[in-house]
């Protein structure tokens, strides 16, 4: 999870008050169905900006932006690919960064 400066009033010594701004799963066989449908509605109901889903298998990352409280992809990108992020604007993280 990460949470912007801008929003460091949510974090309290026992919780989170609110959403992350973005959520990062790493994926795997046995639960890529549930992140893909359970999970990712979860969030999108609680109003996290951005998800990420970092499958290691394919070793690629698939960007989904909320957008009128229903998750958008941005694409999957793979290897040397820099990551779209709303949310993290200026921050530069390659694919092949989350498998190196």
């Amino acid at each position: 999870m990460v949470i912007l400066n801008e929003h460091k009033d949510r974090i309290t010594e026992k919780k989170l008050i609110g959403p992350p701004d973005l959520a990062v799963e790493i994926a795997s066989p046995s639960t890529a169905g549930y992140d893909r449908r359970e999970k990712q509605d979860t969030y999108a109901q609680a109003g996290v900006a951005e998800y990420w889903i970092a499958d290691p298998i394919g070793k690629n990352v698939e960007v989904l932006i909320l957008e009128n409280g229903t998750y958008r992809s941005s694409g999957v990108f793979q290897a040397q690919a820099t990551l779209p992020s709303k949310v993290l604007k200026g921050f530069l993280v390659k694919v092949a960064q989350f498998f190196g």
